[in-house]
C-alpha cells in the first residue's frame, strides 16, 4: 500500500478537525443559520488570508535563499582564495604602478579584523579607480 504524503494527511485532519469543531458547536447551541453565516464570512476572507500567507512567506524564503546563496557565494570565494587567489593577487601586484601607495593603505595579518575589512572596502573604491590591474599586497 503506498503510503500517504504527510502534507494530504494534514490537510484531512485539519479538515477533518474544522467540521468536528463545527458538529460540537452545533449539538451545544443548536443554531445551523449561525454557522452558516460565519462560515460564509470564513469562506470569503480566505482568499485575502492566503495572499497575506503567500506574501509573508514568498519574502522569508526568498530572504533565506539569498542568505544562503551568499554563504556559498563566501564559502568559494574564500576557497579561491585559500588555493590560488593569494598567489595571483602576489604576482598581479609586480605590475602595480604604484605598490607603495598599496603597502600603506592595505596591510592585512593573519588574524584580521573589522578595521581591516572596512579599511579595505573604502579604499578599494578608490585604488579601482587609479589602475586597470588588480591591486593588493598582503604583508602575511
Amino acid at each position: 500500500m503506498k503510503r500517504i504524503h504527510w502534507k494530504i494527511l494534514l490537510s484531512i485532519m485539519l479538515v477533518g478537525l474544522s467540521v468536528l469543531l463545527h458538529l460540537l458547536h452545533y449539538a451545544i447551541f443548536r443554531d445551523a443559520h449561525h454557522i452558516v453565516i460565519y462560515l460564509l464570512g470564513d469562506l470569503a476572507f480566505l482568499p485575502i488570508s492566503v495572499l497575506f500567507v503567500t506574501l509573508v512567506v514568498d519574502q522569508v524564503m526568498a530572504r533565506q535563499e539569498k542568505r544562503a546563496m551568499f554563504r556559498k557565494l563566501n564559502m568559494v570565494i574564500g576557497a579561491f582564495f585559500s588555493e590560488a587567489g593569494t598567489e595571483l593577487l602576489k604576482i598581479f601586484w609586480k605590475f602595480d604602478a604604484d605598490p607603495e601607495y598599496l603597502r600603506g593603505t592595505w596591510c592585512l595579518t593573519k588574524t584580521g579584523n573589522r578595521m581591516t575589512t572596512i579599511n579595505l572596502r573604502k579604499n578599494s573604491i578608490a585604488i579601482s579607480r587609479k589602475s586597470i590591474y588588480i591591486k593588493a599586497i598582503l604583508s602575511i
